[in-house]
């Protein structure tokens, strides 16, 4: 697994834990110039022999290359066959058994892995842990209207209702390059795809103060990368534009998340569904830590 993580100290312990016990054997993972104690939990696995640390302290949003390179590492010098490109609110379930039982009737290719995102009411913080807060999904997840015809600060249902890109689990051999966002890779020559039946549980936003770190952190390095596509992140530009303006963070939660009383009510309508199943396995996992 390779792993590009800034200011992720509430959830990367969580994220290597589970990974090593769901099936990965190595972890390649970036400390993008954390200000928090992520590069010290890393450093931690270092010196345990399951993972190895790199430091890019540029902010500057370069992540397709910094995922590539590591991605190379892990083939050319750790071996990988396989190889999952991950971010630290991300945790990717098998369906049965562990990670390597879903890749046991392909020996090269790309798994298209759907990613579903995990929700909680933004006006009733608490102090559980985060994962006992965030404990529900959209239950039909539909595709984004196009953004000519519904601004993203205007659409009916909260933005992390939506369907989200999938990511993949590619083969190592013949890999040339991981693409931003790490939602396709390119191989020397054509390989099969196949559908995967594991599922990415997808924690965006675990705080009003994680989400303003992320916006702070992704809109200032996006805008510090000219060499992007305008197009390219343009949820950090819009968001950052957007924070910079009203110094407002509830004005993006009501964007993104339900409050209260719309989970509630989508709840009951069938909408919402509660799936417990990323919090009682982390709660297992932290029992024995």
């Amino acid at each position: 697994m390779t792993l590009l993580v800034r200011d992720e100290a509430d959830i990367v312990r969580d994220n290597i834990e589970f990974h090593l016990s769901h099936g990965v054997d190595f972890v390649v993972a970036t400390d993008n110039g954390s200000r928090d104690e992520t590069a010290d939990i890393l450093a931690e696995y270092e010196r345990q022999g399951t993972l190895k640390l790199l430091h890019q302290p540029e902010h500057n949003f370069a992540q397709s290359d910094w995922v590539t390179r590591m991605a190379f590492l892990a083939r050319d010098h750790y071996g990988a066959d396989w190889i999952l490109n991950n971010d630290a609110d991300e945790f990717w379930w098998p369906l049965h058994g562990d990670l390597k039982h879903e890749l046991h009737s392909a020996t090269q290719g790309v798994l298209n892995c759907q990613r579903q995102n995990m929700l909680y009411a933004f006006d009733t913080e608490t102090d559980d842990p985060w994962y006992r807060r965030l404990i529900y999904a959209a239950s039909d997840q539909q595709p984004l209207p196009p953004a000519n015809t519904a601004p993203r600060d205007r659409l009916p249902d909260p933005l992390y209702y939506y369907r989200l890109r999938q990511k993949v689990l590619a083969s190592a051999d013949g890999l040339t390059r991981v693409g931003m966002g790490n939602h396709a890779v390119k191989h020397e020559s054509p390989v099969p795809e196949y559908a995967s039946r594991i599922r990415i549980y997808h924690f965006p936003v675990r705080s009003r103060a994680h989400l303003r770190r992320k916006i702070i952190n992704g809109g200032e390095a996006v805008a510090r990368n000219t060499d992007l596509p305008v197009k390219t992140a343009s949820h950090w530009r819009r968001w950052h534009s957007d924070l910079s303006q009203h110094n407002d963070i509830d004005r993006i939660m009501t964007q993104i998340l339900p409050d209260t009383g719309r989970l509630q009510g989508d709840i009951a309508a069938g909408r919402l569904v509660e799936d417990p199943t990323l919090a009682d396995c982390l709660s297992a996992l932290r029992s024995t830590r």
